[in-house]
């Protein structure tokens, strides 16, 4: 199977807007989706745009440059743009609090040196307040914990020497989390997939000897999607049960409601991206759309919103497009 460069490169690192003519010739799609406009954020061109994400509310935009050097927001209301840090590295893997006002990031310091350091922080995404949670050679990507029922807010975990650690309590729990009922996917650990599952930390690897990649859970929390390098994506349940097997697509990701997965299509030559366009495919594995036709736009990283049927993604060339869908049916 010819896999992409893509999974080989994210594999390698783990060990409103402005309207215009659409470029991607975007057509009626199927009975149950179709692109309703596409839209260009009007960032400017000192930087290539790359990894975009919305907040948890959906009304902000985050993203990176190239290198993973730095994270910026857009907020569509004021079409303004703002850098939140200039950290090194701080662009791979960062990650927003359910209440959309704290983000954790890693930043990384002499990488190419014997002398590397790492340092996770959090900051208040208002003020610009940093904490130092963990500095170390290596440290982990941080996660959020799930709020609460009772209303608390949600707090970073990350692992540290095999366990996870609450930065609520900056204590090491053993592996176990407390207060943790809703499942969270910790990241990528010895090729497997790291998830805490009833408070407690597990090596998932539902395919068996398997090394995993872009690994979510749906939105309801009942299901894990990942890629799996030999045997490409796969949809399971969190009893490793496997749900479906959905073939090579690169950085799937869940669309709000869970009936869709997207991905990009690309096309290289082992060494160069040629071509990529933004697909999805019903969970089930029946329903294929393309949901861009691109001349000359090279789509990557697919994002979608909690909360709307949009999708943000960035080109090779460093823009960042905003893809509103609809669905029939939908309610």
């Amino acid at each position: 199977m010819k896999t992409s460069i893509f999974p080989k490169m994210i594999f390698s690192l783990f060990c409103g807007f402005l309207l215009v003519v659409n470029p991607f010739a975007a057509v009626p799609l199927s009975a149950q989706m179709h692109v309703v406009s596409v839209e260009k954020l009007p960032l400017g061109a000192e930087q290539q745009w790359s990894q975009p994400v919305f907040s948890p509310d959906g009304a902000r935009i985050y993203f990176t440059a190239a290198g993973f050097n730095g994270i910026w927001e857009y907020t569509p209301s004021t079409k303004s743009v703002r850098q939140i840090t200039d950290a090194p590295r701080s662009g791979f893997g960062f990650a927003l609090s359910n209440d959309g006002k704290t983000i954790s990031y890693r930043r990384t310091f002499d990488e190419a040196s014997r002398l590397r350091t790492q340092e996770l922080v959090t900051q208040d995404i208002s003020s610009g307040a940093v904490n130092i949670l963990e500095k170390g050679e290596s440290v982990s990507l941080p996660k959020f914990s799930p709020a609460s029922p009772a209303g608390g807010q949600s707090s970073v975990i990350y692992l540290k020497e095999g366990k996870v650690v609450s930065a609520a309590s900056s204590k090491v729990k053993d592996s176990h989390i407390e207060s943790a009922s809703a499942a969270v996917v910790l990241g990528i650990e010895d090729t497997k997939i790291a998830l805490l599952k009833n408070g407690s930390k597990i090596s998932f690897d539902p395919l068996g000897n398997g090394s995993y990649i872009w690994p979510s859970l749906s939105p309801d929390g009942t299901k894990l999607l990942a890629y799996e390098m030999d045997r490409g994506v796969f949809i399971s349940d969190l009893d490793g049960n496997i749900v479906k097997m959905l073939g090579r697509k690169d950085n799937p990701v869940w669309t709000r409601d869970g009936k869709w997965i997207v991905y990009m299509d690309d096309k290289d030559d082992g060494h160069n991206i040629l071509s990529s366009d933004i697909y999805c495919v019903s969970a089930d594995g029946t329903t294929t759309v393309r949901l861009t036709n691109t001349s000359g736009v090279v789509e990557l990283y697919p994002s979608c919103s909690p909360v709307e049927n949009k999708i943000v993604c960035s080109s090779l060339s460093g823009d960042v497009y905003v893809i509103t869908y609809s669905e029939e049916g939908a309610r």
